[in-house]
């Protein structure tokens, strides 16, 4: 049971101040050819550039103070499956490739309670399935940039690119992607393309280049161009609604991953439709943490809670986002 004066606490000091409880479970496995070997060039071939892709989605997971982190439990160098070494991050080898990965885990060490990843020797960048799809393997490549482990973990728990849903690269051949903005679903980003600079974003969206931008403006500017799910050069960090989703997705279709359930509170959440959710919260933090167990995490949305400090007790951590939780 975790003191109420620790909650009020972590809610004084800010989401970041604690430490994480939830991690994700990541598998790698290296797609050997049929010498043996891993890929020998590229940016991703070596145990530590693996871990690397680990540290810094971590830190980019740290920085919203939600308190999942990525854990990495095992790098395999997958002998046997030869044929795939030199696989495109294309979606029909990767469904190939999951396909196989299902009816065989053994040869190609798929793990049913991590997000399996195997790095091949193509020179792409990276694919994964939405959970829409059958398929559950990301697949990345020697061209794979140093965030994109979580950024195909974004599309493993239903991010879109921040240009859009259907759109990649800016690739030149005058296509909508090229020109304009498609919608992520994300209330708190910007319309973005590949392509632009933060003075196209600010804009676009404000008509005045970035300088010119109030810091606020700015700062929403930044949110796009440095996200982790953008085709920008320097990717880290992730909106609060991008992490609303994730989190859904980790409590739900992917939670065989996780290792613990976040319930969302609300002050001012529906009445009769209180799940837990990021859409449909409880009201009361006493509701979440009836709901809740050890290792899970309550987090508080911004907003005054009519239940007295000392009052609250239970096994998960209590945590804020979205402005001031006051409890009284």
């Amino acid at each position: 049971m975790k003191p109420a004066t620790l909650a009020l606490l972590l809610m004084l000091l800010g989401p970041a101040a604690a430490s994480a409880q939830i991690e994700w479970r990541v598998s790698v496995k290296f797609l050997l050819d049929a010498g043996g070997s891993r890929p020998a060039t590229g940016n991703l071939n070596t145990n530590a550039e693996v871990q690397s892709q680990i540290d810094l989605g971590n830190a980019a997971l740290a920085a919203t103070g939600r308190g999942y982190q990525l854990r990495l439990v095992e790098i395999v160098d997958l002998a046997g499956a030869s044929a795939f070494s030199n696989m495109s991050c294309a979606a029909g080898d990767r469904d190939a490739l999951d396909l196989i990965a299902h009816l065989q885990p053994s040869v190609y060490a798929w793990r049913s309670d991590a997000i399996n990843v195997y790095v091949t020797h193509a020179s792409c960048a990276g694919i994964c399935s939405f959970p829409s799809n059958v398929s559950e393997t990301i697949v990345l490549g020697q061209a794979a940039n140093s965030t994109s482990l979580l950024h195909e973990i974004g599309h493993y728990m239903d991010l879109c690119h921040t240009q859009g849903c259907p759109c990649g690269a800016c690739d030149g051949g005058g296509g909508v992607c090229d020109v304009t903005p498609g919608d992520d679903g994300m209330p708190d980003t910007l319309p973005d393309l590949g392509c632009w600079d933060q003075d196209d974003i600010a804009q676009n969206a404000f008509g005045v280049n970035y300088a010119a931008a109030t810091t606020g403006q700015q700062d929403q500017v930044d949110d796009v161009f440095f996200n982790i799910m953008s085709y920008h050069s320097i990717r880290d960090r992730l909106t609060e609604s991008q992490m609303d989703r994730m989190t859904d997705l980790s409590n739900g279709s992917r939670s065989h991953v996780a290792t613990g359930t976040t319930y969302f509170v609300d002050p001012i959440g529906v009445p009769g439709f209180e799940f837990g959710t990021s859409l449909f919260p409880f009201r009361d933090v006493d509701d979440a943490l009836a709901a809740a167990g050890p290792g899970d995490i309550v987090l508080l949305r911004g907003g005054v809670y009519a239940e007295p400090a000392s009052a609250v007790t239970g096994a998960a951590m209590l945590r804020s986002s979205r402005g001031n939780a006051t409890l009284r």
